[in-house]
């Protein structure tokens, strides 16, 4: 793995690649934290791009990301936007240290893993439902247009269905519940992704009963909007842990 220290190249310093017997972005997590640990990556460096940790490590860009996204819940990386990936010049809290390794390395029931995304999407929805303003519906209803758009050209993207869950997010005005919901709804980007790909058209349908529900700000509306979603996610889409013996990439 290269590492560039405030800006200056050092030298190569390689990972090896994933086997693809074991779990993905798992293994990346464990790389990641074996190279911090061995002193490969210091405070203060710079990740490699994600093209390159992709091309070194013989893994795809989404589970890159995913792993990424774990280890910045941890405390482990920043994220620049912009800038890369650095290990923090100085010690950051984690967002959700324990849950989070729980859910990340698989250890978790499929189960509880869907029932405690269900519960926390549920509880920020209801709270943004009773603070979300016009300008914000307004912005939902954008997303929502959009994605029928792109629905109908079968090019649903990811960013784009995990858009509105971020709207309503923002909606609570409330700095942790965004930071602990954004956390949670990271742990099912590969499974939302399937889904997305097996049925573009399932994101439209339920994102349009929720945009309904917050318009109308009927908590029961709402409860019953993603609870529906939520049937249909358990039933269709992978769960964060995979398959025995089935890549993850």
């Amino acid at each position: 793995m290269a590492r560039t220290k405030k800006g200056n190249a050092s030298k190569k310093a390689s990972l090896k690649a994933i086997p693809r017997s074991q779990k993905v972005v798992y293994a990346i997590v464990q790389r990641m934290r074996e190279a911090m640990d061995q002193g490969k990556l210091r405070r203060g460096d710079q990740l490699p791009s994600e093209s390159e940790l992709c091309k070194e490590l013989g893994v795809s860009r989404v589970a890159v990301r995913e792993a990424l996204k774990i280890l910045e819940a941890l405390g482990a990386v920043e994220i620049r936007h912009g800038s890369g990936t650095f290990i923090p010049e100085h010690p950051r809290p984690p967002v959700i240290d324990p849950l989070q390794f729980l859910l990340s390395l698989g250890d978790a029931d499929p189960e509880h893993v869907k029932e405690l995304r269900f519960m926390v999407e549920l509880g920020f929805s209801r709270i943004a439902q009773r603070k979300i303003t016009e300008a914000e519906i307004k912005k939902l209803e954008e997303n929502l247009n959009a994605l029928r758009k792109a629905s109908e050209k079968k090019h649903v993207t990811l960013d784009l269905d995990l858009e509105f869950h971020y709207l309503i997010l923002e909606a609570t005005r409330n700095p942790l519940i965004i930071q602990l919901g954004k956390a949670i709804l990271g742990l099912f980007h590969d499974s939302i992704e399937a889904g997305i790909r097996e049925h573009p058209e399932a994101p439209v349908i339920h994102h349009t009963l929720i945009f309904e529900a917050m318009k109308s700000r009927d908590p029961q509306k709402l409860e019953e909007a993603l609870l529906e979603s939520y049937r249909y996610w358990q039933e269709h889409l992978r769960p964060t842990r995979k398959r025995e013996g089935k890549d993850e990439k």
